[in-house]
C-alpha cells in the first residue's frame, strides 16, 4: 500500500523538512540552555560551564546518540565529567576560585551590605571548598530541584549515599557560612549550660 503523503505529486509539502529542522534546533537549544544553567552552578564560571555543556552534548552524540535528547541521561553525562575534571584539576580550580573571589570583592559597603557580602563570599568559598560529590549533590538539589533518586541517577550512586552526601554538604555549608553559630558547633565539643 502507498502511503498518501507520498503519493503526492513532489512529495510532502516543503515546509515540513524545515518546521522539522526548526523543531530540532530548538529543542538542541533548550538542552543546551539547561545543561550550561546546570554546569553553571557546578562549576561557578561561564567559560568553563560553556566548555562543560559543549563537551557533554559532544560525548552525548558520540556515545549514545539514541539517548542524547534525554535530559536525565544529560544530566548524569554533564555530573560525570564534571567529577572527573575535579579528580584531574582540583588544585587549579581551587586556585582560580580563590582569585575570582578576590578579584570581584566589592568595594567597602555599609552595613547590612557589608554583612550581606561578606556571607556571600564565605558562601562562595563553602560550596567551592566541598568535595565534588557532595558539590554535585546540593547543586543538583537547589539549583535543578531534582529530588534524591534523580540526583542518585545523575551521581551514578545509590539513594542512601545521595542523601548522606546532602547531609555532609548541608553540615559543612552551615559550620563555613556561620561559623560563629553554635547550633553549628558539633555535639562532641558543645558544653552544657
Amino acid at each position: 500500500m502507498i502511503d498518501s503523503a507520498d503519493s503526492r505529486p513532489g512529495g510532502p509539502p516543503p515546509h515540513e523538512p524545515a518546521l522539522a529542522a526548526a523543531t530540532r534546533e530548538e529543542h538542541w537549544q533548550a538542552i543546551s540552555r539547561r545543561l550550561h544553567r546546570y554546569a553553571l552552578a557546578l562549576c561557578g564560571e561561564s567559560n568553563e560551564a560553556e566548555d562543560l555543556a559543549q563537551q557533554t552534548i559532544a560525548t552525548l552524540l558520540h556515545r549514545a546518540p539514541d539517548l542524547a535528547d534525554h535530559a536525565g541521561y544529560a544530566r548524569r553525562t554533564l555530573t560525570r565529567l564534571w567529577i572527573d575534571r575535579q579528580r584531574t584539576f582540583r588544585r587549579r580550580f581551587a586556585r582560580m576560585m580563590n582569585a575570582a573571589v578576590e578579584s570581584i570583592t566589592p568595594g567597602p559597603p555599609a552595613g547590612h551590605a557589608l554583612e550581606l557580602a561578606e556571607r556571600l563570599d564565605r558562601t562562595r568559598r563553602a560550596i567551592a571548598s566541598l568535595p565534588p560529590r557532595q558539590r554535585a549533590a546540593i547543586t543538583l538539589r537547589l539549583v535543578e530541584g531534582l529530588d534524591y533518586p534523580a540526583i542518585a541517577d545523575a551521581i551514578g550512586c545509590e539513594v542512601a549515599s545521595v542523601r548522606s552526601n546532602l547531609h555532609l554538604a548541608r553540615a559543612s555549608l552551615r559550620r563555613l557560612v556561620e561559623p560563629d553559630d553554635p547550633a553549628n558547633t558539633p555535639s562532641s565539643t558543645r558544653t552544657s549550660p
